[in-house]
């Protein structure tokens, strides 16, 4: 039967920092173990993260913040803005109060029209995205966004 060889890989989230470094080292350079892993130019590192950098895997880390900017400036659909934003938050190291204050205008843009006031837009899209964390095992403060308080009824948006 030999030929080639399929396998299946799964995904491994940039938040586990280690063991994601050392899959990316593992599928661009043959090593017999574990030191040669992590030696590069007669360096041997401690973590997977330092090699995996060294070698050019991850020269720009700020790729990552290319990402949201770009799609809204593509006009992508609000619901995929916040699945993006969402994803983004859960995945990647992203400071999300940082981008969520940066891009708050762009990802309430669907509401701004429905509220009175910017804040209770702000509100009803970090409601969304909220649910959007839900099924990720993720929540709004343990990415560090601001929880929002309950639904406003319709006497509060009139």
């Amino acid at each position: 039967m030999g030929g080639d060889i399929v396998h299946r890989l799964t995904f491994i989230s940039p938040r586990k920092v280690e063991v994601f470094h050392l899959r990316a080292l593992q599928l661009d350079y043959a090593a017999y173990n574990y030191e040669e892993l992590h030696t590069v130019n007669n360096i041997t590192y401690d973590t997977c993260q330092n090699p995996a950098t060294q070698v050019g895997l991850f020269a720009n880390l700020d790729e990552v913040e290319i990402y949201l900017p770009e799609s809204i400036a593509f006009y992508y659909a609000l619901y995929h803005l916040h699945c993006l934003f969402a994803q983004l938050i859960v995945d990647l190291p992203a400071p999300a109060l940082e981008w969520w204050e940066k891009y708050q205008e762009e990802l309430s843009a669907d509401h701004t029209e429905r509220f009175s006031t910017a804040d209770q837009a702000y509100l009803e899209v970090l409601r969304g995205i909220k649910h959007l964390l839900t099924p990720r095992g993720s929540n709004l403060s343990n990415v560090g966004l601001p929880d929002p308080r309950q639904r406003m009824n319709e006497l509060d948006i009139e």
